[in-house]
């Protein structure tokens, strides 16, 4: 899965802050209207990955991932909250803790706690990111790593 990268994010709020206010009604509907349809089509992927695949798996909380992400950067954080929550649940279950997956998972809640400034809730999501991280690269022989480094 592809994530954006936090150049990309600050870039688009900062496209919010900067340029939104002097777009004229049209253009900021047109952006609107863009948003909503991001958004219902990461729901539906999130419907039709739980049809499918069913509640626990990963390309579950793939789905929920990139749902939470597009609520974090419309700025909708208790959706993003719950997205971000439930995908690591999935992939705590699916992949163990430690694994690289359930590490970016954890992380994405702690970023988000983060950003909504609630530090003492985002600093144990974090320290349990870095730790599964510093695992991960430690071990040469953990099934996450890619190679020797």
């Amino acid at each position: 899965m592809s994530k954006p990268s936090v150049f990309s994010a600050l870039s688009a709020v900062a496209f919010s802050l900067l340029f939104l206010p002097s777009l004229s009604a049209s253009e900021r509907r047109l952006i609107e209207t863009r948003q909503q349809e991001e958004l219902a089509a990461a729901l539906h992927a999130v419907k039709s990955a739980e049809a499918t695949f069913g509640a626990k798996d990963a390309r579950l909380a793939d789905a929920l991932m990139q749902l939470g992400e597009l609520h974090r950067q419309q700025g909708r954080p208790q959706p993003a909250e719950a997205a971000f929550v439930r995908a690591k649940d999935i992939r705590l279950a699916v992949f163990g803790p430690g694994s690289l997956e359930a590490a970016d998972a954890v992380s994405d809640v702690g970023n988000l706690y983060l950003e909504l400034r609630r530090f003492s809730e985002a600093e144990p999501f974090l320290k349990q990111a870095l730790t599964w991280l510093q695992i991960v690269h430690d071990e040469p022989d953990h099934p996450d790593r890619a190679g020797p480094g």
